[in-house]
């Protein structure tokens, strides 16, 4: 019994991974797309603190430019105008969040039809097993 749980710690690294890579047949596009939305959302995540020390620096500190951020700001939008409207950029770090959000959402949405499906091929597998082994086996198992 000891051995068949040691299995897998005798084989190489790359047959358990194309023992792995056999098993998401059918479900690779939806853990592709699920890394790629994972990847979507950390990026979005990371651009909320940027837009927030950007409008600070360039609308309310007066900066001289030593942020590529700040640099971007003042090709497009006014030091005035920015401290004048500073609802805009957190109306854009609440949408960056949303954004965010949704991703993540896509993202674990993605990974668990595609790991259920998995799942359930291993159990139907399993199943069909048990069920054409001879009785015999059963009986002294």
């Amino acid at each position: 019994m000891s051995q068949q749980n040691n299995s897998l710690k005798n084989r190489p690294v790359r047959e358990i991974i194309a023992i792995a890579w056999a098993l998401m047949n059918g479900f690779r596009l939806r853990f592709a797309l699920a890394i790629s939305s994972m990847v979507g959302s950390t990026a979005l995540r990371f651009l909320v603190p940027l837009v927030a020390s950007g409008t600070i620096d360039h609308a309310l500190g007066g900066s001289n430019g030593t942020s590529r951020v700040v640099d971007l700001m003042r090709q497009f939008i006014s030091e005035s105008w920015l401290s004048e409207n500073l609802w805009l950029p957190a109306l854009l770090m609440v949408g960056l969040t949303a954004a965010s959000g949704g991703f993540n959402y896509v993202k674990g949405r993605l990974a668990a039809t595609a790991s259920d499906g998995i799942v359930r091929r291993l159990k139907n597998r399993l199943y069909a097993h048990l069920q054409r082994l001879p009785m015999r086996y059963h009986d002294r198992a």
